[in-house]
């Protein structure tokens, strides 16, 4: 069976947003990056396409799954509740993680369990290959997540992200990225040349 069309199959079974054909132009993105590429995911939730990225990616690549799952943010104190849905985010993607080792073994899924904003700390500048923006769908989540994660591309990397339908996802991808591309469903992208 055709890798896209497997990785298709696979991510489907896990609950999520993304359509068929969404999935589709995520893993041959993903195809033609380069061996050892870097991609960073911005709201991996369940991983459905985490999942559908990790299966495609070619061989030696690091995907970066970053989800927020601190709900205590500048409190002392965690709740039972936020304990519980962070370790329900982990759970997700370790199944998620396994999958992918299945059936792409080089590819090294790291879990980046914090806001995108404190994340994109962590990643040096001009090292991505690719940044899918599925995170904050407000204008001003979007933007921020723009802003904090541009500079993290390589020259030609890939921008891109899911929603564009949502009036703050469009406003910001309208705004800060001219010249931008729609791909599939709700997709859009940009390419940093």
């Amino acid at each position: 069976m055709e890798k896209v069309t497997y990785a298709i199959k696979c991510a489907k079974c896990v609950q999520g947003w993304m359509k068929e054909r969404e999935l589709q132009w995520l893993c041959e993105r993903a195809q033609e990056m380069p061996t050892g590429a870097h991609w960073a995911e911005l709201g991996s939730w369940k991983g459905r396409s985490l999942i559908a990225t990790g299966i495609c990616l070619p061989e030696s690549s690091t995907l970066y799954a970053v989800e927020h799952c601190d709900g205590n943010a500048g409190k002392e104190q965690t709740t039972h509740f936020e304990a519980r849905f962070c370790g329900w985010i982990r759970g997700h993607l370790t199944l998620a993680s396994s999958l992918i080792a299945q059936e792409n073994p080089t590819v090294d899924v790291e879990p980046i369990l914090m806001k995108t904003s404190e994340a994109a700390l962590h990643v040096p500048d001009r090292s991505l290959d690719c940044v899918f923006i599925d995170a904050d769908h407000t204008y001003k989540g979007c933007k921020e997540d723009i802003q904090n994660w541009l500079p993290k591309l390589k020259h030609r990397g890939l921008l891109c992200g899911h929603d564009f339908g949502h009036a703050g996802v469009e406003k910001a991808v309208k705004e800060m990225l001219p010249g931008f591309g729609r791909g599939f469903g709700s997709i859009w992208y940009w390419e940093n040349v």
